[in-house]
């Protein structure tokens, strides 16, 4: 999150304790499909991270 890199996980209960969707991508485990999709729009829109990047600056 500080290093500015945008974080792709899977949507689990452990995992949502730290991240959620104001802060991580958070995709179905085994749904490849999604998780392809999350992966071309942060590389094909800078602006999709950067959305991301402001959501979690709201949040402090």
């Amino acid at each position: 999150m500080t290093s500015k890199r945008p974080i792709m996980t899977s949507d689990l209960p452990s995992i949502k304790e730290i991240l959620n969707e104001n802060n991580a991508f958070l995709v179905k485990p085994d749904d490849l499909e999604k998780l392809t999709e999350r992966i071309k729009n942060v590389l094909k829109n800078p602006i999709f991270l950067l959305k991301s990047q402001i959501k979690l600056l709201m949040m402090f």
